[in-house]
């Protein structure tokens, strides 16, 4: 999966760059809460956010990284190109416990991915794989201004959309489309 460049997460403030195969394996699942990136521009294993027992300690990085891996995945045994997996629309998953994920923007139209910063300043991400993943690296770059309890709650919701999605597509049995995984699941109400 690495042939098709590095696994980037984060942004310019923060970021953590995978370039080897064996760093993936000692990253993952990962563990501990979702949170920001540590502050410093880590490649590999090595630095800022080392792994330890279980994987890495922040579960939205572990889970923007299997993103990432699912994607490349797509675009390489599914025929897919990397557009048409980003734009893949979450319209088909329902998200557990956090209801932030689809915003209707006050004009009308489709969801979007909303997130708000203080002092009210509005981030709308399309509300595709493409689209959480951009969100997810906007929070894990520590770009966002937000009070401890938004950021705590916005980990949470971002966290559990990734893994959500992620949890769709596993192993061999990897759909070209995560609705087609979506129609298939067992609902849980």
């Amino acid at each position: 999966m690495l042939a098709q460049g590095s696994i980037v997460i984060g942004g310019t403030n923060r970021s953590l760059t995978v370039n080897d195969a064996q760093c993936i394996v000692n990253l993952l699942p990962g563990t501990g809460g979702p949170n920001v990136l540590a502050n410093c521009h880590q490649v590999n294993c090595t630095s800022c956010n080392p792994p330890g027992i279980g994987g890495m300690k922040n579960s939205l990085a572990a889970n923007a990284i299997a993103l990432n891996l699912n994607i490349r995945y797509n675009v390489k045994y599914n025929g897919l190109t990397l557009n048409a997996v980003r734009n893949q629309r979450l319209d088909c998953i329902e998200f557990r416990s956090h209801s932030r994920c689809c915003t209707r923007p006050p004009t009308g139209g489709p969801c979007v991915l909303r997130i708000i910063e203080n002092p009210g300043i509005a981030h709308d991400f399309p509300y595709t794989i493409g689209g959480l993943l951009d969100l997810a690296n906007l929070y894990l770059n520590g770009a966002l201004n937000l009070t401890f309890g938004q950021s705590i709650s916005y980990a949470q919701a971002l966290n559990g959309a990734l893994a959500t999605v992620n949890s769709y597509w596993h192993g061999s049995t990897v759909a070209a489309n995560v609705c087609d995984e979506a129609a298939n699941a067992p609902t849980n109400n």
